[in-house]
């Protein structure tokens, strides 16, 4: 069994005629009749029955086409994964990241390495949890690291510096906050109903308070920042995004109440000699201006 032979059973399925397929394989119909007729025989099953003038497949011509389309799509990816590790500055690449980090930001930073590299394809996701890269079907993915894994390499890229703002208007109306527990009379926004940001447990940066009043819920930091500016509350914010305001947003307690996360940039070991996803690591973590925002920590 051969290639060949496949390629006339599949285009022949696909495509739906033998003359079909020899089209798309650019060879005669008859070729592909004795290619059929080959496979047949090789594996000792009848594939196809006419119907009239067209050829049908049988129930075990059935059973084989899953099979095919299986090959053919493990090949497919095969090529793809082999694509990835060469020494080329080419492939299909896919990278995800968390809400909080701005897709915005990531394409700004990366948009002269892709225009450096235009055989490169990058498809971005914003995914809300860390995905598993042993499945493969995300090549390189940024955030804060879960949890160790001996299959993935995780490479720190930068760190976010979290505090609490609150707008002035908001301020003035509910009044100052000179410790942590005036918090208490306050209202607070949250990224979620179990943490106040993505991997800052509840109790920070509330952990002397010991009651809240029911807080505004939004699960994305640019929604936090415009409710914020709103006057709605008070509430935490990476301090790039906060710096980034049509308004002036107030840091509360900033010596006390912060909290910081390192950013990894982490990918499979399968794709440790791949030199775009090396190349884009250092790119993104030796330029002057940190791409993402954030800081690179001493």
């Amino acid at each position: 069994m051969d290639q060949d032979q496949l390629l006339a059973f599949y285009y022949t399925v696909t495509l739906g005629s033998t003359v079909n397929a020899a089209n798309k394989l650019n060879v005669t119909a008859s070729w592909v009749n004795r290619l059929i007729k080959a496979l047949e025989e090789e594996v000792g099953h009848q594939l196809f029955t006419k119907k009239g003038k067209h050829l049908i497949l049988t129930q075990k011509g059935e059973i084989f086409l899953k099979t095919v389309k299986k090959f053919f799509a493990e090949y497919e990816h095969c090529l793809i994964e082999m694509e990835k590790v060469s020494n080329k500055m080419e492939g299909q690449f896919t990278l995800s990241l968390p809400s909080f980090i701005s897709r915005s930001w990531f394409v700004e930073a990366v948009a002269p390495f892709i225009k450096a590299h235009p055989n490169i394809s990058l498809e971005i996701k914003t995914l809300a949890e860390a995905p598993d890269l042993n499945e493969r079907k995300i090549d390189v993915d940024i955030r804060p690291l879960s949890k160790p894994d001996e299959n993935i390499i995780a490479k720190y890229l930068m760190t976010y510096d979290i505090g609490l703002y609150a707008s002035k208007s908001y301020l003035q109306e509910k009044g100052s906050i000179k410790q942590a527990s005036d918090l208490e009379s306050h209202h607070l926004i949250s990224f979620s109903r179990d943490y106040l940001f993505p991997y800052a447990p509840v109790n920070w940066p509330l952990n002397s308070i010991s009651k809240t009043k029911q807080p505004i819920v939004i699960d994305c930091p640019l929604g936090i920042a415009h409710a914020i500016e709103a006057g709605l509350g008070i509430g935490p914010l990476p301090n790039t995004v906060a710096n980034l305001s049509k308004t002036s947003l107030i840091p509360i307690l900033p010596k006390m109440l912060t909290h910081s996360i390192d950013i990894y940039y982490t990918y499979p070991k399968a794709l440790s000699e791949s030199r775009v996803v090396n190349e884009l690591y250092d790119y993104l973590h030796t330029r002057p201006e940190n791409p993402l925002n954030g800081r690179i920590r001493a």
